[in-house]
């Protein structure tokens, strides 16, 4: 009896240690959730963040250590846009916020940075589900003068630039705004290290110094804009040729877009503005294909650009807007900034498009003088509401025939009095006897050839099979109208019609 207390206590302990948790379920350390309470990332001194990769990541610990860095990133672009919201009014330019309109690229610029001093200082994989933590942390202080030091460079860069500018002087308008613009994107990457810079700096030794050069930086920043704004109030765009053209859905429009920049000098006399990046641009979405002869205007301060598959807007009147490429240089630069002048272009609408139509109907590739397919497609296009015209056309010479001529010809005899001619075939063969039916290869094509020198297209029906009672010529006229009409139809609907119909327009 004396043993059973000694048995008992054995017992007690082989219990609780089967109870208690093992190596495989240990808890995971306190900095998983709260970085900054590991002794290595105190948050008065570091930022820190835990990053998270799964165990099937081909190098989890390098996943880790990327998504804490970009976590540490997030958390400083959050920071820097609420402070710069903050004082979004605090600088004006011609009674205008300065800083707000620089606030998106600024901190596009400042997430887009390099974090220095980012060192992994601790990790943790979880014995259950594999997931590995890294713990990531930058010192606070290294950041800083490093975004310092980057302000100081950009300071000294935006100073040449500047002096560059003012030894051009009046002679060259388009160089001098040009490193203006430049001095003015230097100041601009400095803003974004600056405002980092005192952002993270905040409630330390280093938060005066960063706000000091913050404050230089951002007045010589006003300063700059200012006469920018000027500038570029100067330049006078101005259309050379090609406004108000009309074109057609699918071609291109037949003369190419000029215009010209200019810049008034002090005397309000313009001077051509050459060797300056401009450029013609829709509003609203591609709408054509835009192909402008260079990257910067020529020797007159012109640029020409041509304007090619038009595509159907649903609307008449369209434009495409030409501009001095100001963001080119200077990437900051407020868009809500840029000059531009408009280039109008018409599309006409069904009922303005002409369209001669021409079908040749053939069986066994003999005539068929049937009629119906060519009436059929002509009525079609009429329903649609554009402007179709199915007998032979005045303007042919004798043996013209708009089924064999050349598409140059076609151009030259046709053209202005159509807009499109429609030209094609319905051909039907024998096929295999297949009782009580004749069985037919059957297909009708369509070629669209726009009269103004845009590119031609073909829509078809596609081989297709269809019988009839007998093999006569009647029949099979009747099989082409059954099988392959509709295809046909569909074709051209989707790959004609459709530039030139809206949604909501009627069949």
């Amino acid at each position: 009896m004396r043993r059973t207390p000694t048995c008992l206590f054995m017992l007690v302990l082989v219990l609780a240690a089967c109870a208690s948790p093992g190596a495989d379920e240990a808890s995971s350390p306190g900095w998983v959730e709260s970085p900054t309470t590991h002794p290595k990332a105190p948050a008065a001194t570091h930022l820190a963040a835990v990053g998270r990769a799964s165990a099937k990541d081909g190098d989890p610990r390098a996943t880790a250590y990327a998504n804490a860095v970009n976590q540490i990133a997030q958390t400083i672009e959050v920071q820097v846009q609420g402070v710069l919201e903050s004082e979004s009014k605090s600088l004006l330019v011609d009674g205008q916020s300065s800083s707000s309109e620089r606030l998106t690229e600024t901190v596009r610029l400042v997430a887009a940075q390099d974090l220095p001093g980012a060192t992994l200082v601790d990790t943790w994989q979880d014995p259950r589900t594999g997931e590995f933590d890294a713990l990531v942390a930058v010192p606070r202080e290294l950041l800083v003068r490093s975004d310092l030091d980057a302000l100081g460079r950009e300071m000294e860069a935006a100073t040449t630039s500047l002096q560059t500018a003012d030894a051009l002087g009046g002679s060259s308008l388009g160089r001098a705004l040009t490193h203006r613009l430049e001095a003015y994107d230097a100041l601009a990457r400095g803003e974004a290290h600056g405002t980092r810079a005192r952002t993270v700096a905040f409630g330390g030794p280093l938060q005066r110094p960063a706000e000091e050069q913050l404050q230089r930086l951002r007045q010589r920043l006003v300063a700059v804009e200012g006469d920018l704004l000027r500038s570029v109030a100067a330049l006078h765009l101005s259309i050379v040729s090609g406004d108000d053209q009309e074109g057609h859905v699918g071609a291109r429009l037949a003369e190419p877009l000029v215009a010209r920049i200019d810049a008034a000098d002090d005397d309000g006399t313009l001077h051509p503005v050459p060797d300056f990046p401009a450029r013609f641009r829709f509003a609203d979405g591609e709408l054509a294909q835009l192909a402008a002869s260079a990257l910067l205007t020529d020797a007159d301060g012109t640029l020409a650009c041509s304007v090619t598959d038009l595509a159907n807007t649903g609307r008449a009147a369209n434009a495409v807007l030409f501009e001095p490429d100001l963001q080119r240089i200077a990437p900051a630069w407020p868009a809500t900034r840029v000059p531009s002048l408009t280039f109008q272009y018409r599309l006409p609408t069904p009922g303005q498009t002409r369209i001669l139509v021409v079908v040749d109907e053939r069986y066994e590739d003999r005539p068929l003088d049937d009629g119906r397919l060519l009436s059929e497609v002509a009525g079609h296009l009429s329903r649609k509401g554009f402007a179709v015209q199915s007998s032979r056309p005045a303007g042919l010479a004798e043996g013209d025939d708009p089924l064999s001529m050349s598409v140059d010809a076609l151009r030259e005899r046709l053209a202005p009095s159509f807009d499109y001619v429609l030209r094609g075939t319905g051909n039907a063969s024998k096929g295999d006897r297949m009782p009580p039916l004749q069985m037919f290869r059957l297909e009708a094509s369509l070629e669209i050839v726009p009269l103004d020198a845009g590119r031609t297209r073909v829509v078809s029906s596609g081989e297709i099979k269809g019988g009839g009672n007998d093999d006569a010529p009647a029949t099979a006229a009747n099989a082409l109208l059954r099988y392959a009409l509709k295809p046909l139809l569909a074709r051209l609907d989707a790959d004609f019609c459709a530039d030139f119909l809206s949604d909501g327009d009627a069949p």
